[in-house]
């Protein structure tokens, strides 16, 4: 049916566009990189309708070394905004101190505390663009506005400490 193929064709368009605009957050994949070094385990737990075969290409595009596990709230059917996918996690790690670290307050921060987990915000581009010139959806109206913010805020934003390295302004040539 129509509907069934023009979904189809959305799904591959927006898959095809996150390949392309996906970029590594430097100090996350540091972070990323030296918990593999030290041999503990990571573990990434991502809210996405994404199957598995694309969140790996995804990972592979931005040449991260590919975790020791993935939770994928689509497979699971459980979602750390839903609070569902915790107790799975302990599960998994039983012995183990967890560490989750997010860029959502509520269902990464606010959720995983919540369940015992000790956990750490990360404020995303978005955050931080928003904080830099108020509110952002004042300034981007349109879907060309909202894909400039991120790729400016990917530019210039891409830690979450940047405003010490630029003194406080962005500078665009």
């Amino acid at each position: 049916n129509f509907g069934s193929k023009l979904a189809n064709i959305l799904k591959e368009e927006e898959m095809k566009a996150e390949i392309h605009i996906a970029v590594q957050r430097r100090p996350m994949v540091e972070l990323y990189l030296f918990a593999m070094r030290t041999g503990k385990p990571v573990c990434i737990t991502t809210d996405t309708y994404f199957d598995r075969a694309f969140i790996l290409r995804l990972l592979q595009h931005v040449t991260l070394t590919l975790p020791d596990h993935l939770f994928i709230s689509h497979e699971l059917k459980r979602s750390k905004k839903s609070e569902t996918v915790w107790h799975i996690l302990k599960e998994q790690f039983k012995s183990a101190r967890i560490l989750h670290i997010g860029d959502n307050q509520i269902s990464d921060y606010n959720s995983a505390i919540s369940h015992d987990i000790s956990a750490v915000f990360i404020s995303s581009g978005y955050d931080l663009m928003r904080d830099i010139i108020g509110q952002v959806d004042d300034s981007a109206r349109t879907l060309v506005d909202r894909v400039a913010l991120g790729l400016l805020s990917v530019r210039f934003l891409n830690s979450s400490v940047p405003l010490h390295d630029i003194q406080g302004k962005i500078q665009i040539s």
